[in-house]
């Protein structure tokens, strides 16, 4: 089976059901409608919080003053004594609900991914009904991604604690500086592993698990089991389907990026509108969720209602009585 796997193929198909699904024929409610489902199946894509670090000079030769750069740090003092309390306060405040709309973002992914999953395969727009039907699914799938968000978070919290020794070594001459910056870059490597390994576990998911939970009515861990068997076997496809799918997201960026060059950055501005920016991009976002269910496909998992051209077949009625006069 894995020797017989197109790749192109499910590329071109994709395009062409897209198409079918968004323009033949054109709905503006179905692309209101479909392209909500979208948006909140993209609300926790961007991740927000940058962090930032700052860094201070401590190294200085001598503790002499330098001219116009007095600093009367008893105001700083008599101000945290003061207020210190309220500032912890606030920034435990600012965390929790920072955490709490992060995690309600996530948590209206979960739903929205398998909202915009049926409307795609039922060339239909609809929240209600699927908001409903797919309750189960969405919850286990948003239980799975708090999973990965915090055991990243970890991850790269227990990278930091094991370079900072080394940083502070390379910036204060305590150590050598050669020794102390492989050891950084091989956490940074490591790190990088994992994300890769990470971004690819995520793939499998909202590519072929999501689509199989969807179809079977299964958790997550339940659709693992059921796309095991198939994955095992083919596991060099689906890393070069990863690939393909990698090429295809960069080929999509440079033409919108080519497209925001030409409208002197106009689009951006235009994309960067909450949901009307999803509404525009719904034909990519269509396209890109069809490429993994023609992918699938070739491994027997039909997805029932994907393409809209052929209409579900009917019941089987038994065969008519004939007689013979």
């Amino acid at each position: 089976m894995a020797g017989n796997i197109q790749y192109w193929e499910p590329v071109e198909s994709a395009w062409k059901r897209m198409k079918h699904i968004l323009f033949k024929p054109f709905s503006l409610e179905k692309w209101m409608v479909m392209g909500f489902a979208a948006w909140i199946a993209g609300l926790n894509s961007g991740s927000g919080g940058g962090g930032s670090s700052g860094y201070s000079n401590f190294n200085n030769a001598s503790n002499q003053p330098h001219p116009g750069s007095d600093i009367d740090w008893s105001g700083v003092t008599d101000f945290w004594h003061e207020y210190g309390a309220l500032v912890i306060l606030g920034s435990v405040a600012l965390f929790i609900l920072f955490t709490a709309i992060g995690m309600a973002f996530a948590w209206l992914h979960g739903r929205g991914c398998f909202i915009f999953l049926d409307n795609v395969l039922q060339n239909r727009g609809a929240i209600v009904e699927p908001w409903k039907k797919y309750r189960k699914q969405g919850n286990s799938l948003f239980i799975w991604n708090l999973i990965i968000g915090f055991s990243g978070l970890a991850a790269f919290l227990l990278l930091a604690l094991t370079s900072l020794p080394l940083m502070i070594a390379v910036f204060s001459g305590a150590a050598p500086s050669g020794m102390a910056i492989l050891g950084i870059m091989f956490g940074g490597m490591l790190m990088l592993i994992y994300s890769l390994a990470i971004s690819f576990v995520q793939m499998l998911v909202n590519g072929f698990m999501v689509p199989i939970m969807l179809k079977h009515d299964l958790r997550i861990r339940e659709a693992w089991t059921y796309f095991k068997p198939i994955f095992k076997p083919a596991f060099g496809s689906f890393l070069l389907y990863g690939l393909l799918m990698f090429a295809v997201s960069m080929i999509i960026s440079f033409a919108l990026l080519f497209a925001m060059l030409l409208t002197c950055c106009c689009l951006w501005f235009i994309l960067m509108i909450p949901y009307i920016g999803t509404v525009l991009l719904l034909p990519v976002l269509v396209f890109q969720r069809l490429i993994s269910i023609e992918f699938l496909e070739q491994f027997g998992e039909h997805m029932d209602g994907v393409d809209p051209q052929i209409p579900p077949l009917p019941p089987e009625l038994p065969a008519p009585e004939t007689s013979i006069a």
